[in-house]
C-alpha cells in the first residue's frame, strides 16, 4: 500500500512537471484582509511551478522545494496546492492534507490564487486569518539590466 502511494505521488509530480511552467516571484507586500493596509513583504525571491493540476514552490527546474530541518528533524516538502477551478479569471489552488509524521499534519489551509497571465500570486493561509502574501513575477537574474552608472 505504501509503495502504491509513493508511485502515485511520483506519477502526479511527473505529469505536473511535463505541462508545468516555472517562474520567479518576489514577495513584494502583505495585505491585511480586514483593513486593506499593505506592508512591505520580506522581498525574498522564490520559484513557483504552475500547471493545470498543481502549484508549488520549487527550484528553477521545477523540482519541489524542501524546507531544511523544519520541526527539528528532516527536511519537509513545500506545500503542494492542487487545482480547484477558475473564478473571475483567477486560478485557484488548494493545499491537500499532508502528514509529515511525528503527529504533525497540515490540513488544507493554504490557498494560492494565480492571475491568468501568471504575473501575480496571492498566498492565503487560513491559519494566519487576516494575511495575504502577494508575490509578483520578476525577471530571471541573468535577464536583469544593471544601470550604467550607480549613485
Amino acid at each position: 500500500m505504501k509503495k502504491l502511494l509513493i508511485i502515485s505521488i511520483m506519477l502526479l509530480l511527473g505529469a505536473v512537471s511535463m505541462s508545468a511552467q516555472t517562474y520567479l516571484y518576489k514577495q513584494t507586500y502583505v495585505v491585511n484582509k480586514q483593513t486593506g493596509v499593505r506592508k512591505k513583504g520580506h522581498m525574498a525571491e522564490n520559484y513557483f511551478t504552475i500547471s493545470d493540476r498543481a502549484c508549488y514552490m520549487s527550484d528553477k527546474e521545477g523540482n519541489l522545494y524542501y524546507h531544511p530541518g523544519l520541526f527539528g528533524g528532516a527536511s519537509t516538502p513545500a506545500v503542494i496546492c492542487v487545482f480547484q477551478g477558475v473564478q473571475d479569471g483567477v486560478y485557484i489552488y488548494k493545499e491537500q492534507d499532508q502528514d509529515f509524521g511525528f503527529g504533525h499534519i497540515l490540513y488544507g489551509s493554504q490557498y494560492y490564487y494565480v492571475a491568468s497571465d501568471k504575473s501575480r500570486i496571492n498566498s492565503i493561509n487560513l491559519r494566519s486569518k487576516d494575511e495575504v502574501r502577494v508575490y509578483e513575477r520578476i525577471e530571471e537574474p541573468e535577464n536583469r539590466r544593471v544601470p550604467i552608472q550607480l549613485y
